[in-house]
């Protein structure tokens, strides 16, 4: 079954976004390290636009949602693997736990880091857009994500997909993101940002 088919993104077009999501996962590293005297520090981050997708997240998986609406509408997620979670979870709540039982402790890290993560990246889309947007409440889905939202719909939107890698403390943490947007606004921020980013 084709959960999500489109025509990719271009090569030239994720050059051109690849700093905008660097600079955006840059600033959530030091808003997260504010906030608990940790030294974060994203180490890598590759773009690429699947042609069809596989579960967006798997059975072990725990992913924070977040819908926009408005000038910049679509959809985006921070997918957390079982290692990863458990890594963050326990660095930055300070907490020692490691077992990926769902508990109000981890729900509530992973929602927290994922807001985060996800508002800086939308917030620098709509710094270069000079725009603002609806956001609706972050929320958590645990296990295999089949589909998400806009991705089914028969119409422009276009999807990307962001792997990074992160040091916290020492310790190296991959995340993966998922953004949906339309390829008109696509367009449109791979002509802003060059200029935009430079300014």
């Amino acid at each position: 079954m084709k959960l999500f088919v489109q025509t990719p993104v271009s090569v030239e077009q994720l050059e051109t976004l690849r700093p905008v999501f660097k600079v955006g996962f840059e600033q959530a590293m030091t808003v997260l390290g504010d906030m608990t005297a940790h030294k974060l520090k994203l180490l890598d981050l590759s773009l690429t636009s699947p042609h069809e997708s596989k579960p967006f997240a798997t059975s072990d998986d725990a992913t924070i949602c977040l819908e926009f609406s408005g000038e910049l509408a679509g959809f985006s997620a921070v997918v957390f693997s079982a290692s990863s979670a458990a890594a963050m979870v326990s660095s930055l709540s300070k907490s020692k736990r490691t077992s990926i039982d769902i508990d109000p402790l981890r729900t509530g890290t992973l929602l927290e880091i994922g807001n985060i993560v996800l508002n800086s990246v939308l917030g620098q889309w709509l710094k270069i857009f000079d725009a603002k947007a609806s956001f609706s409440l972050p929320y958590c889905v645990e296990g295999v994500l089949k589909s998400i939202p806009f991705a089914q719909e028969k119409s422009d939107k276009k999807l990307i997909r962001l792997d990074t890698l992160l040091n916290i403390d020492g310790l190296e943490v991959s995340l993966l993101m998922w953004m949906v947007v339309s390829a008109t606004s696509l367009e449109k921020i791979t002509l802003l940002a060059p200029e935009k980013l430079n300014a």
